[in-house]
């Protein structure tokens, strides 16, 4: 039951990504969500998950918030 509720609410979901990219008028918002679209079918009809993007590298030197704070 519960394979079969996450299933339906991902086509909902999936209804509801190919819409917003339908009416998107900026090319990122409809790649964003033609992407999401993409995913949730692809899930849906072939069990796939999408392949996640490395995480980014940090930045060589300290830690960004390591400075004091400045006295008030």
């Amino acid at each position: 039951e519960v394979r079969a509720i996450a299933d339906f609410e991902l086509a909902r979901l999936r209804t509801s990504a190919v819409a917003k990219a339908t009416a998107a008028t900026d090319d990122g918002a409809k790649a964003h969500w033609q992407s999401i679209a993409a995913d949730i079918k692809r899930w849906l009809e072939r069990g796939e998950l999408p392949t996640p993007t490395p995480a980014l590298r940090p930045p060589p030197g300290d830690p960004f918030g390591d400075e004091p704070y400045p006295a008030s």
